[in-house]
């Protein structure tokens, strides 16, 4: 943790069932205090540098393509939509899955992975940076029905899917199925 910015450990990242494979060390921290991949809540759309958010978006693309689904460029602020028609299923949407070191965090839902612009418009619901101040900065869309946990003294994350939608209260609230609680990185 460096300035109350908690670092994780990415290692690589998926779109659906296709590594991007990125070298090892290409999320740290740089000699220059740069780069890096952090968490933050505050950030509302998740943001990755440019040749990263390239790599990534040749997957995204992939994907639709192989379902006849035709990229159309930047919309509004996003740099990857798609014209989706309205019959298109939303489980043919791509999951996205983070590798960070000793657990996989997946984003298997479409809602937290696009942004609809218009009826039959979605974009990648990550922003392409033009700096590499930070490697990426996974932001509060991307957390949607994640139940987080910050462990300072242990300098860890842990999290597990929560369905957000029927709220949280006391001690109960904190329910894990299977497999889906995972210790992260350290931070």
């Amino acid at each position: 943790m460096l300035d109350k910015i908690y670092y994780l450990n990415l290692e690589d990242i998926s779109v659906g069932n296709k590594r991007v494979g990125f070298l090892e060390g290409t999320f740290e921290i740089n000699k220059e205090g740069g780069g890096g991949t952090y968490i933050d809540s505050g950030t509302i759309i998740s943001v990755m540098y440019k040749t990263h958010f390239d790599r990534v978006a040749d997957l995204v693309k992939a994907h639709f393509h192989e379902l006849g689904i035709k990229n159309i460029g930047s919309q509004q602020d996003f740099d990857l939509c798609f014209q989706i028609p309205e019959a298109f299923s939303i489980a043919d949407f791509p999951s996205v899955i983070l590798h960070f070191q000793h657990a996989d965090y997946v984003i298997p839902r479409y809602k937290a992975n696009f942004v609809m612009i218009s009826n039959e418009v979605y974009c990648l619901g990550i922003i392409r940076g033009d700096t590499n101040w930070v490697a990426f900065v996974l932001g509060a869309m991307q957390q949607t029905n994640k139940r987080i946990l910050y462990n300072i003294k242990d300098q860890s994350l842990s999290f597990a899917i929560e369905d957000c939608k029927s709220g949280s209260s006391g001690d109960n609230a904190f329910s894990v199925a299977g497999n889906d609680l995972a210790i992260s990185s350290q931070i």
